[in-house]
């Protein structure tokens, strides 16, 4: 998953992201995650592992999920809207670049902040 905390707190209550994280729990989807938060830090629990990046050198106003061969984007911005597609090749190729983040991250060859 990539997308703006700040702007998921703004949309939905805590109800619904609770509700959300606890189908994640339910089906033991265990996720990594790539955010912005203007109010601190998020760290890892058992839904996700985390990378924090900065928001003013990479803003995000979108919401992507990556989930077996389903790609879900919700555009969070002034005008709220969603996409979903359904291809293997590209969420191959989403998760590949969620997974090189998260490598050089690791590797400590790229800075999230």
């Amino acid at each position: 998953m990539i997308y703006p905390r700040h702007l998921l707190n703004d949309i939905f209550t805590k109800e619904e992201q609770d509700r959300f994280r606890n189908v994640r729990i339910r089906n033991s989807i265990k996720g990594k995650s790539i955010y912005t938060y203007k109010n601190g830090e998020m760290g890892h629990d058992e839904t996700s592992e985390r990378i924090k990046i900065d928001e003013n050198k990479y803003p995000l106003s979108c919401d992507i999920s990556v989930y077996k061969n389903k790609i879900k984007i919700n555009l969070l911005g002034k005008k709220l809207g969603g996409i979903s597609i359904e291809s293997k090749d590209f969420a191959d190729t989403m998760t590949s670049l969620f997974s090189l983040v998260f490598d050089l991250s690791k590797k400590g060859g790229a800075s999230a902040n």
